[in-house]
């Protein structure tokens, strides 16, 4: 029983971030990417295997890999892509929080969403360290993901 009221407390959380989400899209404030329930959750282990990387060039400009930061804080990605490669689709990208499972919190950054790039002004997420692992596919099917590690204080 334990299991299964994480995994509601996870959704319920789930549908109020997306719902302030959406809130914070039209009024200009900070968005929760993950609530607090999420982010209680356990981490996903780490895994060594490789992660696709045949498609658009991911580039994290802010936060930096590995940062600490304090919330709310900005986020800004932009997606290039790779030399001689097809272009970004950019209705691919997917955003995913790392924990015991993946959490898809893409619909919360959606109307953060531009031409080629992803940007938040005042991303919100709970105290903690945390893993969220970005996918992209380019015009011809080719995957890119990358895992952003950042410590929230």
């Amino acid at each position: 029983m334990r299991g299964r009221t994480r995994f509601s407390l996870a959704l319920v959380g789930a549908l109020v971030a997306a719902a302030a989400c959406a809130t914070g899209a039209v009024q200009g404030e900070a968005v929760w990417l993950m609530t607090e329930g999420e982010a209680a959750l356990a981490p996903a282990p780490v895994t060594r295997a490789p992660l696709p990387n045949d498609g658009p060039v991911i580039k994290i400009i802010t936060p930096q890999q590995g940062a600490e930061v304090t919330s709310p804080f900005p986020v800004e990605i932009q997606f290039e892509p790779r030399a001689g490669g097809a272009p970004p689709k950019m209705d691919t990208l997917k955003l995913t929080a790392l924990k015991i499972f993946e959490i898809d919190i893409t619909d919360r950054v959606k109307p953060y969403v531009g031409e080629l790039r992803l940007f938040v002004k005042e991303a919100k997420i709970p105290t903690g360290r945390h893993r969220l692992k970005l996918t992209i596919a380019d015009a011809a099917g080719n995957l890119t993901a990358q895992i952003l590690e950042v410590t929230v204080r």
